[in-house]
């Protein structure tokens, strides 16, 4: 181990950008010291390994490895296969060396620090994690000239419920004193001590995982401590773009986990591949009870409300380095040392609240009085602009009230008759309590029937139809609920006993599931080690299994659209933008035995009219089959018909007097109501209020005002769905 002297000429380029207002800076290692940006708030750090004449500084060890993690203010650095590790700090620029793997043919997949190797009150160590042959984990502390190996299969295999070949552990963690690491087989934590004079013992913890459906590919899971609490976080995403986020507490003298409905003075921050933690929010009205999760690709940040279930995203982070100079290091999230200073501080006893910061404003600084500031508080759109101004200090604060969503009204589900003209936006709220929202006048009704399933662990709107909701419980079990009906019917689905619906929202039915004909359709991706395979699970009312049906490399649906039910055959959007189309291959008209076989096709033509797009949607309107695709950042809504003579689309410009309603359910309907008429209705709010997209304006908007509403502003419900009233 040794301290590394700086050199002359290179340097590393490091690009800071903030979650919270999307600022850039950058900052050159120069004169021994790291330049970091001044704001408490943690920061998304990208690198750029470029010449610049103005640094003096270069790693020469660095220049073929890879930035691995970052934990208690150290970076783990790694080059090819391992054998090389380094720990850097930008604080002071200090970087050590450690020793040298010998064993080459093994990938290490986890790496912890235990503590600071400068930390005077414990020794330094670090604990690596192999899950190819050898299955082990190598071990150092500060002074030992090389690493100890442990094989931790041997031990395990002595525990009961594990087996031989099925053991592999990953994502390890520090809580409570002791080191645990997860069983990637087994739903189980393993708990790790240290013997002495040397060795490890493994053993179970008899902490398993909490329920949350788990798929093979995109799914991010990280287990994080936080003032001697334990949570752990599961975000399922399709090709970089969030789906579902959950957040539990380990109860830990019962070993069980809690789920999370509101925690306002936590923030989490989440990497793909990098550094995650959990801190305390210094604002709780603006950042407390986010996840905050970033992916490698993304110039963005995606920011979920745990207590709201909604999902927001943050604006571009600009003037990023180019995409062929960056680096083999993916980008991480850092806890500035100032955020690091102050929580230490909270530790130690001190009060921090009484310190003066220098962005810190007082009611003597601020000579405004506070009727002057409540008159500046009017003026401002509401929505994020709001929530900043008052949390700027304790004047702003007091002084301009809390903003006013749109409370929920008392009207029970038997006066819905009235409301029958337009379709309405229904949605999870905490304890599984359905809401539905009118999309022109905002109001709300709560429907908190206890229904005779188990809806707590995890309860999602899959599809709507007809009046009629699938929801799903678990990924897995499936019913049918009208919420209308005098006497709100549960029509349960079988029982999934094949395997978990990996994406229960590419769920389908082609008719209200009171009617002979009704087919349900599932699509569920399962990728092998080589090719990718859809899955198709069909059932229909009265069928007491599913059947299923695989089917070769079809570019998988997104996740955000579902099929549509048209010309008695299923269509849908694959990943690339081409459609797809799935067929009953029996006796057409027979009600269940036209889906006793079926076809998967996708089609030649017609190609998607844009290759770079953030949503795209297929609705079914007068008997045509249009589409709908969103630009990123809300830059473009573009509509489309399909021309099915010569499989092209055709741009549509205006829709008359139907107004189309998109999202995980997407359809069409004729507006009844003036006013509503050639809009689209996304599953977003903003100030409490739902988002359309004009095509008199070309812009978004809601009913509540005629201001252009920024799509940054928008809040995008996660388990939602629209519902047409019968």
């Amino acid at each position: 181990m040794r301290n590394q002297s700086p050199e002359s000429n290179i340097s590393l380029v490091c690009t800071f950008a903030s979650p919270l207002c999307s600022r850039v800076t950058k900052s050159f290692i120069m004169e021994g010291t790291m330049q970091h940006p001044r704001s408490p708030y943690p920061w998304f750090l990208y690198w750029n390994d470029s010449e610049d004449p103005n640094t003096i500084w270069r790693l020469p060890e660095l220049s073929a490895a890879t930035l691995w993690s970052h934990q208690r203010g150290w970076y783990h650095t790694k080059t090819e296969n391992a054998t090389k590790l380094f720990l850097l700090n930008l604080s002071n620029f200090a970087l050590i060396e450690l020793p040298l793997l010998e064993h080459k043919k093994i990938i290490i997949r986890d790496c912890i620090l235990i503590s600071s190797p400068t930390a005077t009150e414990q020794v330094g160590s670090i604990f690596l994690f192999s899950d190819s042959p050898p299955t082990s984990i190598f071990y150092w502390y500060l002074g030992d000239e090389q690493w100890t190996q442990v094989d931790y299969k041997e031990q395990l295999t002595e525990v009961e419920g594990f087996e031989v070949d099925n053991i592999e552990l990953h994502s390890p963690f520090y809580y409570n004193g002791c080191l645990y690491a997860e069983s990637v087989f087994k739903p189980l934590l393993v708990e790790i001590k240290k013997l002495e004079p040397s060795g490890l013992k493994i053993n179970s913890s008899d902490i398993f995982f909490p329920k949350f459906p788990r798929t093979i590919i995109g799914q991010i899971s990280r287990m994080l401590e936080s003032n001697k609490e334990l949570f752990r976080i599961e975000i399922l995403h399709s090709h970089d773009k969030v789906i579902a986020v959950d957040v539990h507490k380990l109860d830990f003298p019962r070993r069980v986990w809690l789920k999370v409905e509101s925690i306002k003075e936590r923030a989490f921050f989440i990497s793909e591949s990098c550094s995650s933690f959990v801190c305390e929010a210094i604002n709780p009205e603006i950042e407390g009870g986010c996840v905050y999760v970033s992916f490698e690709i993304h110039n963005f940040v995606y920011i979920y409300n745990i207590e709201d279930k909604s999902l927001m995203v943050s604006r571009p982070f600009l003037n990023l380095p180019e995409e062929e100079s960056q680096s083999s290091s993916p980008p991480s999230w850092l806890l500035s040392n100032l955020r690091m200073t102050r929580t230490s501080e909270k530790e130690s006893g001190d009060k921090i609240h009484s310190k003066k910061t220098e962005c810190t404003i007082t009611y003597e600084e601020f000579g405004l009085p506070q009727d002057m500031v409540e008159a500046i508080a009017k003026w401002i759109k509401i929505g994020i602009d709001y929530l900043h101004v008052r949390a700027t200090n304790r004047l702003f604060h007091s002084s301009i009230p809390p903003m006013q969503w749109r409370s929920s009204s008392a009207i029970s589900m038997s006066r819905f008759d009235h409301l029958s003209m337009s379709p309405l936006f229904v949605y999870f709220e905490k304890d599984n309590v359905l809401t539905f929202v009118h999309p022109k006048n905002g109001l709300k009704y709560k429907y908190n029937k206890n229904l005779t399933m188990d809806l707590q662990p995890y309860c999602e709107i899959c599809y709507s139809k007809a009046g009629w909701l699938l929801i799903a419980v678990n990924k897995r079990y499936s019913f049918f609920f009208n919420p209308f009906a005098k006497e709100q019917e549960i029509r349960p689905l079988p029982y999934a006993s094949v395997g978990y619906f990996l994406n229960t929202r590419c769920m389908a039915f082609s008719h209200p599931p009171t009617s002979s004909e009704c087919a349900i359709v599932a699509l569920e991706w399962m990728p092998p080690f080589e090719n990718d395979q859809l899955t198709v699970n069909i059932t229909y009312p009265g069928k007491d299994e599913w059947s299923d049906s695989t089917f070769g490399v079809f570019g998988f649906p997104l996740y955000n659209n579902s099929p549509v039910f048209h010309n008695r055959a299923f269509y849908y959007f694959n990943e690339k933008g081409k459609m797809g189309v799935l067929k009953g291959g029996g006796a057409e008209g027979v009600g269940e035995g036209e889906w006793e076989e079926v076809s998967l096709d996708e089609l030649d033509k017609p190609d998607a009219p844009f290759t770079n797009y953030y949503n795209n949607f297929l609705v079914e309107c007068n008997g045509n089959l249009l589409s709908v695709f969103e630009g990123h950042f809300g830059k473009y809504v573009r509509v489309f018909k399909l021309n099915e003579s010569e499989m092209t689309w055709i741009e549509v410009e205006n829709l008359e007097n139907h107004m189309f309603f998109v999202g995980h359910t997407s359809f069409s309907a004729v507006a009844h109501v003036p006013g509503m008429e050639n809009k689209i209705y996304f599953p977003r709010f903003y100030g409490g209020n739902i988002v359309f997209y004009s095509l008199d304006t070309n812009n978004y908007h809601t009913f509540e005002s005629n201001e252009v509403v920024d799509f940054h502003c928008m809040e995008e419900k996660v388990n939602c769905s629209w519902i047409e009233p019968r």
